[in-house]
């Protein structure tokens, strides 16, 4: 019994692991889409009302980007927007794939003021 206690405190670490890393993936994915929506932001003075409108070409003739990523669960990630007040928000539902649990990730934004 000690030396399975003994084991599960080495390794414990270890697990844990798998999902800071999966976190920051899926935070670094977030950031990237979160950089996109400013671009789209910038040009057409309103967040974009989908993550789909992404892909519409900007002023350069480029989409502000060429595939919506999924997190490193696979999953979606949910998007909603305010063309009024510009506030969008971006969301993964994390590992446990329920909205609204500690495990979501945000990040949210605001149409800057000129």
């Amino acid at each position: 019994m000690i030396l399975i206690l003994f084991l599960v405190w080495i390794y414990w670490p270890d697990f844990r692991r798998g999902d800071r890393d999966e976190q920051a993936e899926t935070e670094a994915i977030m950031r990237f889409l979160a950089e996109s929506i400013g671009k789209f932001q910038a040009e057409f003075e309103a967040p974009p009302t989908d993550l789909d409108e992404l892909g519409r070409p900007g002023r350069s003739g480029y989409p502000f980007t060429a595939k919506i990523p999924l997190d490193v669960w696979g999953r979606r990630f949910r998007y909603s927007a305010s063309r009024e007040t510009g506030e969008w928000t971006l969301r993964s539902v994390g590992p446990d794939g329920h909205p609204e649990t500690g495990d979501d990730l945000v990040i949210s934004g605001v149409q800057p003021t000129r």
